[in-house]
């Protein structure tokens, strides 16, 4: 019998959004239609990053049996140091969130927002992210699904 795998829902704190493809979806490496969002977490936001690692260690643990009885090596997925993985994303954390369905996006007030230029990279923000396992033929992981986003505040465009 296959163990069902278990699933945590984050809403972040204050963020950064990055390679923004939210409003149409973009085909992944798998050849599928997805929606994508880099999540940029500022290292002074201790708070978010400190509640990120926690729900990414406790699912972990909680889906040992889903991932065989072990948890491997290596996962891939999670949260990642910017200033070891790109000049873009230094002084952050970051992740990768992506979702099959068209995430939320909305602004402070809670109106949705359809105004392609109105959300952009570089703005700031929440995000309601999923934290779930995954396993493929080439390995296992934590996979960020992308729920919602709220926009905050405008920040300085980012060029990527």
């Amino acid at each position: 019998m296959a163990t069902k795998a278990t699933k945590s829902k984050i809403v972040t704190g204050m963020v950064r959004f990055s390679s923004l493809h939210v409003f149409d979806p973009i085909e992944s490496s798998t050849g599928k239609l997805k929606y994508f969002a880099t999540i940029l977490i500022p290292k002074p936001a201790t708070e978010t990053i400190n509640k990120l690692k926690k729900s990414f260690e406790e699912n972990i643990q909680a889906n040992k049996a889903y991932f065989g009885g072990t948890i491997p090596d290596h996962l891939s997925g999670g949260i990642r140091d910017g200033d070891l993985e790109s000049s873009l994303y230094a002084g952050y954390y970051f992740l990768v969130a992506e979702s099959k369905e068209k995430p939320g996006v909305i602004d402070s007030d809670l109106n949705p927002i359809t105004n392609r230029s109105a959300f952009y990279c570089g703005c700031y923000g929440r995000a309601s992210i999923t934290i779930s396992p995954f396993k493929t033929a080439k390995g296992f992981g934590i996979l960020t699904t992308l729920n919602n986003m709220m926009k905050l505040k405008d920040g300085a465009r980012l060029v990527e």
